[in-house]
Protein backbone atom coordinates (compact mmCIF):
# COMPACT_ATOMS: atom_id res chain seq x y z
CA UNK A 1 0.00 0.00 0.00
CA UNK A 2 1.20 3.49 -0.88
CA UNK A 3 -0.25 6.42 1.08
CA UNK A 4 0.12 10.01 -0.12
CA UNK A 5 -1.08 12.99 1.90
CA UNK A 6 -1.52 16.56 0.67
CA UNK A 7 -1.90 19.73 2.73
CA UNK A 8 -1.70 23.47 2.17
CA UNK A 9 0.17 24.84 5.23
CA UNK A 10 -1.07 28.44 4.92
CA UNK A 11 2.51 29.58 5.57
CA UNK A 12 2.77 31.02 9.12
CA UNK A 13 -0.87 32.11 9.15
CA UNK A 14 -2.40 32.29 12.63
CA UNK A 15 -6.14 32.31 11.93
CA UNK A 16 -6.42 28.66 12.97
CA UNK A 17 -3.67 28.72 15.59
CA UNK A 18 -0.01 29.64 15.98
CA UNK A 19 2.39 27.70 13.78
CA UNK A 20 4.11 25.69 16.58
CA UNK A 21 0.73 24.34 17.71
CA UNK A 22 -0.38 23.64 14.14
CA UNK A 23 2.96 21.96 13.41
CA UNK A 24 2.40 19.57 16.32
CA UNK A 25 -1.06 18.67 14.99
CA UNK A 26 0.31 18.04 11.51
CA UNK A 27 3.09 15.90 12.89
CA UNK A 28 0.61 13.81 14.89
CA UNK A 29 -1.66 13.40 11.87
CA UNK A 30 1.21 12.16 9.71
CA UNK A 31 2.18 9.60 12.34
CA UNK A 32 -1.37 8.39 13.03
CA UNK A 33 -2.15 8.11 9.32
CA UNK A 34 1.03 6.11 8.60
CA UNK A 35 1.69 8.18 5.48
CA UNK A 36 4.49 7.40 3.03
CA UNK A 37 4.79 10.75 1.24
CA UNK A 38 3.45 14.19 2.12
CA UNK A 39 3.01 16.97 -0.44
CA UNK A 40 2.92 20.42 1.14
CA UNK A 41 1.85 23.68 -0.46
CA UNK A 42 2.15 27.25 0.87
CA UNK A 43 5.44 26.44 2.62
CA UNK A 44 7.54 29.31 3.95
CA UNK A 45 11.04 30.00 5.15
CA UNK A 46 11.72 33.14 7.20
CA UNK A 47 15.10 34.06 8.72
CA UNK A 48 13.46 35.15 11.99
CA UNK A 49 11.55 31.87 12.49
CA UNK A 50 13.30 28.65 13.54
CA UNK A 51 16.67 29.93 12.31
CA UNK A 52 15.32 30.15 8.78
CA UNK A 53 14.37 26.48 8.44
CA UNK A 54 11.49 26.06 6.04
CA UNK A 55 8.30 24.56 7.44
CA UNK A 56 8.87 21.17 5.77
CA UNK A 57 12.32 20.91 7.32
CA UNK A 58 10.85 21.79 10.70
CA UNK A 59 8.33 18.95 10.37
CA UNK A 60 11.11 16.59 9.34
CA UNK A 61 13.00 17.31 12.56
CA UNK A 62 10.00 15.96 14.46
CA UNK A 63 9.59 13.03 12.04
CA UNK A 64 12.96 11.28 11.80
CA UNK A 65 11.50 8.46 9.71
CA UNK A 66 10.89 10.97 6.92
CA UNK A 67 14.48 11.54 5.91
CA UNK A 68 13.82 12.74 2.37
CA UNK A 69 12.90 16.43 2.33
CA UNK A 70 12.61 18.67 -0.71
CA UNK A 71 11.65 22.34 -0.49
CA UNK A 72 11.38 24.38 -3.68
CA UNK A 73 10.94 28.13 -3.24
CA UNK A 74 8.68 29.72 -5.82
CA UNK A 75 9.23 33.36 -4.94
CA UNK A 76 10.97 35.65 -2.49
CA UNK A 77 9.61 38.35 -0.21
CA UNK A 78 11.13 41.19 1.81
CA UNK A 79 13.30 40.21 4.74
CA UNK A 80 14.72 37.09 3.15
CA UNK A 81 11.39 35.23 3.18
CA UNK A 82 10.83 32.54 0.57
CA UNK A 83 7.72 30.50 -0.12
CA UNK A 84 6.93 27.50 -2.28
CA UNK A 85 6.14 23.79 -2.12
CA UNK A 86 7.72 20.72 -0.53
CA UNK A 87 7.78 16.95 -0.18
CA UNK A 88 8.42 14.87 2.92
CA UNK A 89 8.98 11.17 2.32
CA UNK A 90 10.06 8.01 4.08
CA UNK A 91 10.54 6.45 0.63
CA UNK A 92 13.70 7.36 -1.22
CA UNK A 93 13.21 10.12 -3.77
CA UNK A 94 15.16 9.18 -6.87
CA UNK A 95 14.95 12.53 -8.66
CA UNK A 96 13.30 15.94 -8.35
CA UNK A 97 12.68 18.89 -10.61
CA UNK A 98 10.08 21.60 -10.98
CA UNK A 99 8.11 23.67 -13.45
CA UNK A 100 8.01 27.41 -12.86
CA UNK A 101 4.57 28.74 -13.71
CA UNK A 102 4.17 32.01 -15.57
CA UNK A 103 2.82 34.87 -13.46
CA UNK A 104 0.49 37.24 -15.30
CA UNK A 105 0.88 40.94 -14.46
CA UNK A 106 -1.84 43.17 -13.10
CA UNK A 107 -3.94 40.52 -11.32
CA UNK A 108 -4.96 40.22 -7.68
CA UNK A 109 -2.76 37.17 -7.19
CA UNK A 110 0.91 38.20 -7.12
CA UNK A 111 2.26 34.83 -5.97
CA UNK A 112 4.83 33.12 -8.16
CA UNK A 113 4.10 29.37 -8.20
CA UNK A 114 5.77 26.10 -9.16
CA UNK A 115 4.82 22.49 -9.76
CA UNK A 116 7.23 20.29 -7.82
CA UNK A 117 7.98 16.85 -9.27
CA UNK A 118 9.53 13.80 -7.60
CA UNK A 119 10.26 10.37 -9.07
CA UNK A 120 10.05 7.31 -6.86
CA UNK A 121 11.46 4.01 -8.12
CA UNK A 122 8.96 1.55 -6.66
CA UNK A 123 8.72 -2.24 -7.15
CA UNK A 124 5.96 -1.82 -9.73
CA UNK A 125 7.88 0.81 -11.67
CA UNK A 126 8.57 4.54 -11.48
CA UNK A 127 5.97 6.80 -9.88
CA UNK A 128 5.94 10.47 -10.84
CA UNK A 129 4.39 12.60 -8.10
CA UNK A 130 3.50 16.21 -8.86
CA UNK A 131 2.75 18.81 -6.18
CA UNK A 132 0.71 21.71 -7.57
CA UNK A 133 -0.50 25.00 -6.13
CA UNK A 134 -2.65 26.95 -8.57
CA UNK A 135 -3.99 30.51 -8.43
CA UNK A 136 -7.51 31.33 -7.25
CA UNK A 137 -7.78 33.97 -10.00
CA UNK A 138 -9.47 32.40 -13.03
CA UNK A 139 -7.25 33.94 -15.73
CA UNK A 140 -4.10 33.08 -13.80
CA UNK A 141 -5.36 29.55 -13.10
CA UNK A 142 -6.09 29.07 -16.79
CA UNK A 143 -2.52 29.99 -17.62
CA UNK A 144 -1.23 27.73 -14.84
CA UNK A 145 -3.18 24.73 -16.10
CA UNK A 146 -2.25 25.35 -19.73
CA UNK A 147 1.33 24.74 -18.58
CA UNK A 148 0.72 22.02 -16.00
CA UNK A 149 -1.31 19.53 -18.02
CA UNK A 150 1.20 19.00 -20.86
CA UNK A 151 4.07 19.01 -18.35
CA UNK A 152 2.71 16.19 -16.19
CA UNK A 153 1.38 14.26 -19.19
CA UNK A 154 4.82 14.12 -20.79
CA UNK A 155 6.18 11.65 -18.21
CA UNK A 156 5.76 7.96 -18.98
CA UNK A 157 4.65 5.53 -16.30
CA UNK A 158 2.47 6.09 -13.26
CA UNK A 159 1.59 9.70 -12.52
CA UNK A 160 -0.20 11.37 -9.61
CA UNK A 161 -0.84 15.10 -9.24
CA UNK A 162 -1.94 16.36 -5.84
CA UNK A 163 -2.32 19.77 -4.29
CA UNK A 164 -4.33 22.94 -3.94
CA UNK A 165 -5.82 23.78 -7.33
CA UNK A 166 -7.90 26.63 -5.86
CA UNK A 167 -10.82 25.80 -8.16
CA UNK A 168 -14.03 23.91 -7.39
CA UNK A 169 -14.89 20.74 -9.34
CA UNK A 170 -17.43 22.34 -11.67
CA UNK A 171 -14.93 24.89 -13.02
CA UNK A 172 -14.22 24.10 -16.66
CA UNK A 173 -10.45 24.54 -16.28
CA UNK A 174 -10.05 21.22 -14.44
CA UNK A 175 -11.52 19.32 -17.37
CA UNK A 176 -8.15 19.66 -19.05
CA UNK A 177 -6.95 16.84 -16.83
CA UNK A 178 -9.90 14.63 -17.76
CA UNK A 179 -9.39 15.40 -21.45
CA UNK A 180 -5.79 14.20 -21.11
CA UNK A 181 -6.99 10.92 -19.59
CA UNK A 182 -6.41 11.72 -15.92
CA UNK A 183 -8.90 10.69 -13.22
CA UNK A 184 -10.15 12.78 -10.31
CA UNK A 185 -9.62 10.11 -7.64
CA UNK A 186 -12.18 11.63 -5.28
CA UNK A 187 -14.94 11.44 -7.89
CA UNK A 188 -13.93 7.90 -8.83
CA UNK A 189 -13.92 6.55 -5.27
CA UNK A 190 -16.40 8.86 -3.52
CA UNK A 191 -19.06 9.57 -6.16
CA UNK A 192 -21.75 11.89 -4.92
CA UNK A 193 -19.76 12.95 -1.84
CA UNK A 194 -18.68 16.61 -1.78
CA UNK A 195 -15.38 16.14 0.10
CA UNK A 196 -14.89 19.80 1.12
CA UNK A 197 -11.36 20.80 2.13
CA UNK A 198 -11.73 24.56 2.66
CA UNK A 199 -12.07 26.49 4.92
CA UNK A 200 -11.00 24.23 7.76
CA UNK A 201 -13.39 25.45 10.46
CA UNK A 202 -16.49 25.17 8.26
CA UNK A 203 -15.37 23.29 5.14
CA UNK A 204 -17.73 24.02 2.26
CA UNK A 205 -15.79 23.61 -1.00
CA UNK A 206 -13.34 21.12 -2.49
CA UNK A 207 -10.27 22.83 -3.93
CA UNK A 208 -7.64 20.17 -3.06
CA UNK A 209 -7.26 17.26 -5.46
CA UNK A 210 -5.63 14.00 -6.43
CA UNK A 211 -5.55 13.34 -10.18
CA UNK A 212 -4.09 10.01 -11.35
CA UNK A 213 -3.10 9.13 -14.89
CA UNK A 214 -4.28 6.04 -16.78
CA UNK A 215 -1.47 3.86 -15.46
CA UNK A 216 -2.15 4.58 -11.78
CA UNK A 217 -5.86 5.41 -11.52
CA UNK A 218 -7.06 1.80 -11.59
CA UNK A 219 -4.96 1.02 -8.49
CA UNK A 220 -6.46 3.73 -6.26
CA UNK A 221 -8.21 2.06 -3.32
CA UNK A 222 -9.17 4.86 -0.92
CA UNK A 223 -9.29 8.62 -0.52
CA UNK A 224 -10.43 10.65 2.48
CA UNK A 225 -10.39 14.18 3.85
CA UNK A 226 -8.54 14.08 7.16
CA UNK A 227 -7.53 16.36 10.01
CA UNK A 228 -10.78 18.11 10.82
CA UNK A 229 -10.99 19.27 14.43
CA UNK A 230 -13.92 17.83 16.37
CA UNK A 231 -14.78 21.11 18.10
CA UNK A 232 -15.15 24.64 16.80
CA UNK A 233 -12.73 27.27 18.03
CA UNK A 234 -9.87 24.82 18.45
CA UNK A 235 -6.44 24.81 16.81
CA UNK A 236 -6.48 23.39 13.28
CA UNK A 237 -3.90 22.10 10.83
CA UNK A 238 -4.27 25.09 8.51
CA UNK A 239 -6.98 26.95 6.67
CA UNK A 240 -7.20 23.76 4.57
CA UNK A 241 -7.95 20.21 5.60
CA UNK A 242 -5.59 17.49 4.46
CA UNK A 243 -6.51 14.55 2.28
CA UNK A 244 -5.06 11.05 2.06
CA UNK A 245 -5.08 8.86 -1.04
CA UNK A 246 -4.06 5.19 -1.11
CA UNK A 247 -2.91 2.88 -3.88
CA UNK A 248 -2.56 -0.92 -3.94
CA UNK A 249 1.02 -1.65 -4.98
CA UNK A 250 0.37 -5.39 -5.14
CA UNK A 251 -1.82 -4.91 -8.21
CA UNK A 252 0.46 -2.37 -9.85
CA UNK A 253 3.21 -3.49 -12.12
CA UNK A 254 4.16 -0.49 -14.19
Amino acid sequence: MLKVMSLNLNYYGTKHGAWPARRALIRDLIVSSDVDVIALQAVRSAPVVEDGLDQAAQLALALPEYQYVVYQPADSRDGGITQGSAFLSRIEIAETDYLELTLLPGLEDTNQRVVLHARFDLPGGPLHLFNAHVSWVYDQARGNLDQIVPYVDAFSGAGLLVGDLNQTPEVDLLQQFAAAGWTDVWCALQPGEPGPTFEADLPAIRIDYAWANRVLAQHATAIAVIGQAEETGTIRLSDHLAFLVEFDLETWRG
